[in-house]
């Protein structure tokens, strides 16, 4: 029995250094893409589910959160089969649940691995580092260092995400997380706080110049909440942010092509100027409503936005546009339009529990006789979660494997 005991624990200690390496690679694997990034995900978790069973870790599964979101992945499933096309549905909803799992892989790690804070924190790092430099690489000739051209004339810089335009969503996302990681990990020497302020100074104006308009309106609502509520390196962020605003308005300035898709562009979409305009967003908006409404309660079905949005009951056009198309790009309305109040309502009370939360530590900063509940390790964190489920912006699709890993990610380190 002895003899047994070992080759358990060393084959789980083997496993652990695999389930470390895993996890630390996760980061590059979500810059090459979709499948890369849900293949590491998936491998961390069964390395979990391993583990915990194993060792008889229980405790990841009890916990509430973990218990309703399983509740709500189940609810995805019947909505999906009550659909107009349940094999399409059932894309995206039947193993949806897969990125709880990936949560409480990360939650597993982080709490059993004493090296894996500072390993992640440093693969983190080093990727965004290589995106700091290609983008710029990419933006100064024209082309990235894999050979992928800059689209000077809509002004969108990808670096090594090639043809997909989400170079600014990546960095706008996981910024914060990284500033949580960073902050905890490291002491705070002259070195990790120059690197700090050249990751942050440069992500900054490297988001901008993605020209994704939705991850810079990320970048300034996350780095606004950091300004506010954290405690010890609120200065180190006001001073990179005010460094790269003035570079961005120069660049705005200098560069038509990015004032033209930053500025002109986004005030048109906001419809200021003109009451007869309607933008391609708000007709998704409108004929997600629609589906909402016939549906109210379920939903019709994860992924069926695409499928129901020709029909004539829902779709609509003007002189340049039509609602057509993969998912609406906002959240709040995909899960409407799919889920219904019943899959909306939970995401709806996540996003207020959080808002307490910080808002919460807001308050208690100005009471001498309490002490702070955040350190500012975890308001990062909630920020990272708080972004993903802020209403007032556009949307990835809300099902999609790539976006996921991200949005799950902060959940199980948090």
């Amino acid at each position: 029995m002895i003899g047994f005991d070992v080759t358990v624990n060393e084959n789980s200690k083997t496993i652990s250094n695999i389930h470390r390496f895993v996890v630390c690679l996760i980061p590059l694997a979500i810059v090459t893409g979709s499948f890369l990034a849900d293949l590491f995900a998936i491998v961390s978790s069964l390395i979990f589910l391993y583990l915990s069973i194993t060792n008889k870790d229980w405790k990841y599964y009890n916990s509430k959160i973990i218990k309703i979101f399983f509740a709500w992945c189940l609810f995805l499933i019947i909505s999906s089969l009550l659909s107009i096309d349940p094999a399409h549905s059932l894309e995206s909803s039947l193993f949806y649940w897969r990125h709880g799992i990936f949560a409480m892989s990360i939650w597993h790690i982080f709490d059993k691995d004493k090296l894996i804070k500072k390993y992640f924190t440093v693969s983190l790092t080093i990727v965004f580092l290589a995106l700091i430099f290609d983008g710029y690489y990419q933006y100064i000739t024209g082309f990235n260092i894999t050979g992928y051209e800059y689209n000077i004339v809509h002004a969108r810089l990808t670096s090594f995400f090639g043809d997909k335009q989400i170079l600014g969503n990546f960095l706008a996302r996981l910024v914060p997380l990284l500033f949580a990681l960073i902050i905890s990990t490291f002491n705070a020497s002259r070195t990790s706080i120059a690197l700090m302020m050249f990751i942050l100074f440069s992500t900054d104006v490297l988001i901008y110049l993605s020209g994704e308009r939705s991850a810079f309106i990320y970048l300034i609502l996350s780095t606004s909440m950091i300004i506010i509520l954290t405690n010890n390196w609120k200065k180190i962020r006001i001073i990179t942010f005010f460094l790269s605003m003035l570079l961005i308005l120069f660049l705005t300035f200098t560069n038509n092509n990015l004032k033209t898709r930053m500025v002109e562009h986004t005030i048109n979409q906001t419809n200021i100027f003109s009451e007869n305009y309607v933008a391609d967003h708000e007709l998704f908006f409108i004929s997600s409503y629609k589906m909402f409404l016939d549906r109210p309660y379920i939903g019709n079905g994860s992924k069926m936005y695409r499928v129901i949005c020709k029909d004539e009951n829902y779709y609509m056009e003007n002189q340049l546009w039509n609602s057509c198309t993969t998912h609406p790009h906002n959240s709040y309305f995909q899960l409407l339009a799919e889920t219904g109040l019943v899959g909306t309502i939970p995401v709806i009370f996540l996003f207020f529990y959080i808002s307490y939360k910080l808002i919460y530590h807001f308050i208690s900063k100005f009471k001498s006789s309490v002490i702070t509940p955040l350190t500012d390790t975890q308001v990062c964190l909630l920020i990272a979660i708080f972004i993903t489920l802020w209403p007032l912006n556009t949307n990835l699709n809300f099902f999609g494997n790539w976006i996921n890993v991200i949005y799950f990610l902060p959940v199980g380190i948090l």
